[in-house]
């Protein structure tokens, strides 16, 4: 259940030294999919762990922006990673941006305090900084009404955003 917070949530960029927190939350919102939707258990790989380390050194600060929330032993509370792209020029416009978020995650002992909220709404800041003209999501049915609160929604009127699912062995 959602409180409000009695004092400000302190919401900062990340850098890469939380990578590894970064993942372990990653990790956590892997495992809380599995328990919502079930299928193969997300077991350790550290192939992916690798791989997640070595495209966030990468991208940070550049097309990758990641905002956590600090918990107690050093460990973060919560995070939202997001990344922005340009899309193809259209009569329309000219430059644009997108963003879509790719995780928001926060650790379970540190959930109803408003931190996934606080996290989101910075990354969110973030994309408009860069002139993003719209951003993205895959929802869970229990982030859903955080995400509708928010303002986002499944069409404005305009063309509707549909996707497909390709095989993920793809290559």
């Amino acid at each position: 259940m959602y409180e409000e917070p009695s004092s400000p949530i302190c919401v900062r960029a990340a850098g890469s030294a939380d990578t590894p927190e970064v993942i372990r939350l990653v990790a956590q919102v892997y495992w809380d999919m599995h328990a919502v939707y079930g299928g193969p258990e997300p077991l350790p790989d550290t192939q992916w762990e690798d791989s997640v380390r070595d495209s966030l050194e990468r991208r940070l600060g550049t097309d990758v922006g990641i905002f956590v929330v600090d918990g107690a032993d050093g460990r973060l509370a919560s995070v939202a990673v997001g990344r922005i792209s340009e899309t193809l020029p259209s009569p329309r416009r000219s430059n644009v941006s997108e963003g879509c978020i790719e995780w928001v995650g926060t650790d379970p002992q540190s959930r109803g305090h408003g931190f996934a909220n606080a996290v989101t709404r910075e990354l969110l800041e973030w994309f408009r900084l860069r002139k993003a003209m719209s951003v993205s999501l895959y929802a869970s049915s229990a982030a859903e009404s955080l995400y509708l609160r928010m303002g986002f929604d499944d069409g404005d009127g305009g063309p509707r955003a549909l996707s497909i699912r390709l095989k993920e062995d793809l290559a």
